[in-house]
């Protein structure tokens, strides 16, 4: 059950992300691959370290924690793009705030916090 809802969760940002990305104005088979496989080592990564946290109650200020949290992904995020796809670097940590921000805020209004 715990890997269908991180796969779930995982599906769910790809998705969200693509948009937003291509709203953005970023395209190419290229760039979305990197994308996708910078997802997969976040992502999960991510909803399983939030998973721990809740199951040993370890979530006092969840809006806090989480929010710390999302931080480090999109730095981690707007690294990875940079470091792959030399080419834009300073607009990659714009986009990788978009993507994040709209992923969490979507998620939150579907599935609530």
């Amino acid at each position: 059950m715990i890997i269908i809802n991180l796969i779930s969760a995982l599906l769910f940002t790809e998705i969200v992300e693509f948009i937003a990305a291509y709203l953005m104005g970023y395209r190419g088979k290229g760039f979305y691959i990197v994308l996708a496989l910078v997802n997969v080592i976040t992502n999960p990564l991510l909803n399983y370290i939030i998973l721990v946290l809740y199951s040993y109650n370890l979530l006092c200020f969840r809006i806090i924690t989480i929010l710390f949290l999302e931080i480090i992904v999109v730095i981690s995020e707007w690294r990875i793009l940079s470091y792959a796809l030399p080419k834009k670097r300073k607009s990659f940590l714009s986009l990788s705030i978009v993507m994040n921000t709209s992923s969490y805020l979507i998620g939150v209004l579907i599935f609530g916090l």
